[in-house]
């Protein structure tokens, strides 16, 4: 599985990605081990679920950046639309309001 680096958005998605497929092997984790106390709530796991395509833009915009020296407006602005896109999607479907998730802090 791939570790969170706080100050990496493709860190982060992939990690998420990964416990996503995961996701049957907490629960079972939970009930054979009683000191896991990492499992995730069910409203974890929906919000990861719903975050992941913002994750992912902004995975592929760090991606495309950490490639290039210099990256100019003709590399990362095709990346910012698709973020913005992704973002605003999410605002029309009410995804982080309705989960609590207005403050990136809270996830």
């Amino acid at each position: 599985m791939s570790l969170d680096v706080k100050t990496r958005w493709n860190s982060t998605y992939k990690m998420l990605d990964t416990c996503i497929q995961y996701r049957p092997a907490f629960g079972y984790y939970a009930q054979v081990d009683q000191n896991y106390a990492w499992k995730p709530t069910e409203s974890e796991w929906n919000i990861y679920e719903k975050i992941r395509p913002i994750l992912g833009e902004m995975a592929g915009a760090t991606t495309a950046f950490l490639g290039s020296v210099y990256p100019t407006a003709n590399v990362f602005y095709p990346y910012f639309l698709k973020v913005k896109i992704a973002l605003l999607k999410a605002k029309k479907f009410n995804v982080l309001e309705e989960n609590g998730c207005c403050n990136v802090r809270q996830i």
